[in-house]
């Protein structure tokens, strides 16, 4: 591979590709500070309720039941576990090309490539109401 051959690309399409790997890695840390914190509150809220069941007004223990519930439904529908993932994962595939391009290992086509094979690793957020129930309420069909 010459050095030519490494720097063909437009400066524009270089910074759009540098901007959106700090949305990618912003996002990925947002998607995982937020999953540990509904994750904790849902998990705080349902020892709340067992522990405390019959020494709480019983309005407050179904607000933080329903708290509980809610929390993991969010977790669950929305499958943020993998979203997180996934986000992290389409990161730093795009990144590890960016350095590689940037060293003159890769072509500038290789690059794109990188680009559109981490979009696709990213994918798109997803609502899954029936795997959500389905976590969250077991024995109902």
């Amino acid at each position: 591979m010459t050095e030519d051959n490494t720097q063909k690309i437009d400066e524009s399409v270089l910074k759009e590709i540098e901007s959106r790997l700090l949305k990618w890695r912003i996002g990925a840390n947002l998607l995982s500070v937020g999953l540990i914190l509904i994750g904790f509150l849902a998990v705080a809220c349902s020892v709340f309720v067992s522990a405390f069941i019959g020494l709480v007004d019983e309005g407050h223990i179904r607000i933080i039941a329903a708290t509980a519930t809610v929390s993991f439904t969010i977790i669950n529908a929305f499958n943020l576990k993998t979203m997180a993932s996934n986000v992290r994962n389409g990161w730093k595939n795009l990144n590890a090309a960016l350095y590689k391009f940037k060293s003159k290992q890769i072509t500038a086509k290789d690059l794109i490539n990188k680009y559109e094979e981490s979009e696709h690793m990213i994918g798109t957020v997803e609502f899954n109401f029936n795997k959500s129930k389905e976590e969250t309420y077991p024995n109902i069909k």
